[in-house]
Formats: C-alpha cells, sequence, structure tokens
C-alpha cells in the first residue's frame, strides 16, 4: 500500500492467460487495475471484473503507480516499451518485468529502466494461471530491496508467499531455469516410470500411489541433500552412492527388456559412473554433484 494507506494503481500491460489471472488476483485483492493488450478483445474478461481497459499504453500507464508487464518475451516487451513517450510516463514508477525473458535481457531492461528513472523489479513466476487465481503460486523477485519492500502488498496479491532473491538483476530470472531443471527431470522420470509399468503390465495407478506415498520422503530427503551440497560435504552416508549406482542399472535392465525407450536412464546412468570414476563411490548420493559441476 501507499503512505495513504490507498491502494496503489496498477497497470497490467499482456492480457494472455496468465496476465489476465494477474489483473484479476489484483482485482480480488482490491487494487485499481487497468490494463492493455495489443489484442483489445483479451481485456474483455479483466474489463467484465472490474479493471478499466486502456486503448493504448500511454493511457495505462499514465494513470498507474505500478505497471506489470506480462508479454510474450523480450522483443514484445521492448516494441511496447521502448520509446521515449513512455518511458516519461514511467519516470518514477515501478516497472515489474514478469515476462518470459532470460537474465541478459533482463539487465538490458534495468539498464534501460535506470536511464529514465524508473524503479525495475524483475520476477518469476512458479505456477499457471490457476495457481494465481487460488493464490498457490510463488513468485520470485530480484531488485533493489528497498523498492520490493515498499511494494509488497502488490507482491504479495499475486502469490501470498512472494520470494525475494537478492538484488543481483538475472537472479530471478535465472532461478526459475534451475527449479524448472529440477522440476521437468522430475516429471519426465514419472512418464518414463509410467511406461516401464505399462510394458511391463503393472497398474499405472497403484505405481501412482506408491510413488505419492513416498514423496514425504523425498521432501525430507532433498532438504538434507540441499544443506550436504551446499556444504560440499558427501560423507555422512545412510546409502552408498555405488550402492544406488546398482540398484539403478536394474531399472536401465528393465527398459532393454521392454524395450522402453533407454535416453534418459543411460544418460542417469552415465552420471552415476562418472561419479564412481571420480572416487565418490563410497559417498552419499549427495556427491553425484560433483560429477556434474565444470571443472571438476
Amino acid at each position: 500500500m501507499s503512505d495513504s494507506g490507498n491502494p496503489k494503481l496498477v497497470a497490467v500491460i499482456g492480457q494472455g492467460n496468465m496476465g489476465t489471472a494477474l489483473a484479476e488476483a489484483l482485482l480480488t485483492a482490491g487494487f485499481p487495475v487497468t490494463v492493455w493488450n495489443r489484442t483489445a478483445d483479451k481485456c474483455s474478461t479483466a474489463g467484465e471484473k472490474g479493471a478499466e481497459v486502456a486503448s493504448s499504453p500511454a493511457q495505462a500507464l499514465s494513470v498507474a503507480e505500478v505497471v506489470i508487464l506480462c508479454v510474450s518475451d523480450h522483443m514484445a516487451s521492448k516494441e511496447i516499451l521502448f520509446n521515449d513517450e513512455l518511458a516519461g510516463l514511467l519516470s518514477s514508477k515501478l516497472l515489474v518485468q514478469l515476462s518470459s525473458i532470460s537474465s541478459e535481457q533482463s539487465r538490458e531492461m534495468n539498464e534501460w529502466a535506470s536511464g529514465f528513472q524508473i524503479d525495475y523489479i524483475e520476477g518469476s513466476i512458479f505456477g499457471l494461471p490457476i495457481d494465481i487465481r487460488e493464490s498457490s503460486a510463488i513468485l520470485a523477485y530480484a531488485g533493489r530491496r528497498s523498492v520490493f519492500d515498499e511494494h509488497e502488498a502488490v507482491f504479495s496479491a499475486l502469490g501470498g508467499n512472494p520470494r525475494f532473491i537478492g538484488e543481483a538483476i538475472g537472479s530471478a530470472v535465472t532461478i526459475d531455469k534451475i527449479v524448472y531443471a529440477c522440476g521437468y527431470a522430475m516429471m519426465q522420470g514419472y512418464m518414463q516410470a509410467a511406461a516401464l509399468a505399462h510394458a511391463s503390465d503393472v497398474s499405472i495407478e497403484v505405481f501412482t500411489e506408491i510413488l505419492l506415498a513416498r514423496l514425504p520422503f523425498w521432501s525430507r530427503a532433498l532438504s538434507r541433500h540441499g544443506k550436504a551440497i551446499a556444504n560440499r560435504d558427501h560423507d555422512e552416508v545412510d546409502c552408498r552412492l555405488d550402492v544406488h549406482a546398482a540398484a539403478f542399472a536394474g531399472t536401465l535392465a528393465l527398459c532393454h527388456e521392454t524395450g522402453v525407450d533407454s535416453s534418459l536412464p543411460s544418460a542417469m546412468m552415465h552420471n552415476f559412473e562418472r561419479a564412481i570414476e571420480k572416487g565418490h563411490g563410497g559417498q552419499q548420493i549427495t556427491a553425484l554433484f560433483e560429477a556434474l559441476i565444470p571443472n571438476n
């Protein structure tokens, strides 16, 4: 909230599925919202729920204190904002970049914003539009801490527990790629296992139930493993890495027996073998990390 206690005026530029959800979340939290989209019809959903629909980016920016950008990519961001008129309208305001961009592109946008005295915060969204509407998404942000703190009510409206990553521009964009490196690997691992279940005439429903029952164990394990990896300490062993490798060799063998594609488990087995070759076979499975990082 602003110093007066009144909700800040927020403009959401981009009304695709995610941009619309962001506008709706802000409206639900009591913020006055103006929306704009290059295809005007996409503003109708937010408009029906109480948002003002601007006829141009300039109109949207002129009334806003906070501008949230959620468009397709960096090129679209530049095409919309990178002109002197809109930069002038944004001066001394906050620009929140929630589009899909790279860390280098975010730094370019921050440099442009700084040249016009525009406060800049980058963010990454962990979740789908439905998660935004249900307040279950996690949003990570980077930029000046004082700016983030000043506008925390806006960030909280978009996701119940906003995460401040740090002041280094690029870090919030990068953590998105890091988290999904794990997320997509887990999803592909599940698909791999489902294919094995199907090929082995094992119930996919039963396999999934067992997998879900094990999730609390893996949650606890990840908490322990994260500390071990951060400290580069793999000597607290509950099961040796080479024992894990031998067990996983059975999964790879099952792929070969059933004819299921083995490219993913073969790559995983390669990582086990590299770690063992480097002398980590007697350590905790976290020592796989040492085989993956560069120059090691």
